[in-house]
């Protein structure tokens, strides 16, 4: 059993009767015309491109982003007195070392350096933040001894 094919409407919404005098430009319409839904025994509609598994649109990690102007590369609003990443390490160590902080150089051996690694991958923390941190410790541990042994 076939289904009929729905009518036909000109420009103004009228349906076309005589469908073999068709002028040149209602063909070129037909050709514009999205693609009608079926509809299945069940009632949901379903479309000749939807049928049809496609890929998800996952982008490849290798394709950067498009350039957006007046955007950053993360999406940010740029700065209207852009700073060089080296300004703004310098800057922002400044700022600690005018608070007080120290400046430490350190030349660890190699298996120290990989366990100050492993711990800073560890506790998802800068290595400068797991040495501050096992210096507190050890400092508390050290003076609270002399203080209960007075």
């Amino acid at each position: 059993m076939r289904n009929p094919k729905p009518p036909t409407f000109d420009l103004f919404g009228e349906p076309v009767i005589n469908l073999s005098t068709q002028s040149p430009l209602s063909t070129v319409e037909k050709k514009l015309k999205p693609k009608l839904t079926k509809v299945s025994k069940f009632g949901d509609a379903k479309s000749d491109s939807t049928v049809k598994k496609k890929p998800a649109n996952i982008p490849d990690k290798n394709i950067q982003q498009a350039f957006l102007p007046g955007l950053s590369r993360r999406g940010r609003p740029r700065s209207k007195n852009p700073i060089t990443a080296v300004e703004r390490t310098a800057e922002h160590r400044r700022k600690r070392l005018a608070e007080g902080s120290k400046r430490v150089e350190m030349i660890l051996a190699p298996e120290v350096a990989r366990q100050l690694e492993t711990l800073a991958e560890h506790y998802k923390e800068p290595r400068s933040e797991v040495i501050a941190t096992l210096v507190s410790k050890a400092f508390i541990k050290l003076f609270k001894a002399k203080l209960t042994k007075a």
